[in-house]
C-alpha cells in the first residue's frame, strides 16, 4: 500500500495524481513508534465507507493541522468527487486556527 513511489514521492495507487513526499508518510508517537498519517488512512477508508468508519473523520479531523485536512480534502475531491467526507473536511478547516 505504501510502496508505490515516483522518485521521492509516495503515489496513491487508485489515483496517481494524489501524492505526498514519502518521508512524510509517517508520524511518531510520544514513545517514538511510527504510524501512518491519519489523513492517508482516512483516504484509504473512504473507498467503501463502512458503518464502523462513519465516525472516523469527525473524531480525527479536529486533531489534524490545517495542512493535513486540506491535503485530505484535495485528495478526496480528486479520488472520490462528491464523497460525504468532503463537506466534513470543509467544516473542519473553518475551525482550525491559522498556524
Amino acid at each position: 500500500m505504501l510502496k508505490e513511489r515516483d522518485g521521492a514521492d509516495w503515489v496513491f495507487r487508485r489515483n496517481t495524481g494524489v501524492r505526498l513526499e514519502a518521508e512524510h508518510l509517517a508520524l511518531r508517537s510520544a514513545d517514538g513508534t511510527p504510524f501512518l498519517r491519519p489523513e492517508i488512512q482516512l483516504l484509504y477508508k473512504a473507498k467503501e465507507t463502512r458503518q464502523k468508519d462513519v465516525d472516523d473523520p469527525r473524531a480525527v479531523l479536529p486533531r489534524l493541522d490545517r495542512a493535513a485536512v486540506e491535503w485530505l480534502r484535495s485528495a478526496l475531491q480528486r479520488v472520490h468527487p462528491g464523497h460525504p467526507w468532503i463537506s466534513v473536511t470543509d467544516r473542519a478547516v473553518l475551525y482550525i486556527a491559522p498556524q
